[in-house]
């Protein structure tokens, strides 16, 4: 039985992490490539709407072949975040050092979608109403 990639996200966070989502929308892709040998995968970029909380009384379930750790953060945390990755990656002195939580940096698709859903698109559009997310290939 065949899913779409809206299917499969909502499929790939309720197993990974126990979140339910919904208003599933694409947002880009990046070719990722895999070692030496030029073989590559394809990373999809969504965006979603969690439908379960804590505030919905679910509770975060973690696949640990997946995933290390999984949990609900506030934007602001986010946002300090992602303000650190983009001065690390401009070569701009940072102080300390990860810490516990980072983010990616702009090479991956992983943060062009958190600085997305932090800032919308930059041109005073909110994360809601912008379409199409840009990312290089590496």
């Amino acid at each position: 039985q065949g899913e779409t990639l809206e299917e499969a996200a909502a499929r790939e966070v309720m197993e990974e992490a126990g979140v339910e989502v919904g208003q599933i929308r694409i947002l880009g892709s990046q070719p990722w490539p895999l070692g030496r040998s030029g073989a590559c995968e394809l990373m999809v970029g969504c965006i979603a709407r969690a439908t379960s909380s804590p505030g919905t009384g679910s509770r975060l379930s973690i696949d640990f072949d997946e995933m290390n750790s999984v949990t609900w953060v506030e934007k602001g945390v986010v946002a300090e975040k992602l303000k650190l990755a983009k001065d690390r990656a401009a070569g701009l002195p940072v102080e300390g050092g990860r810490g516990d939580t980072w983010i990616v940096p702009p090479y991956a698709i992983a943060h062009h979608l958190i600085d997305y859903w932090v800032n919308g698109d930059g041109n005073g559009v909110v994360a809601e109403e912008r379409g199409d997310l840009k990312v290089s290939r590496l």
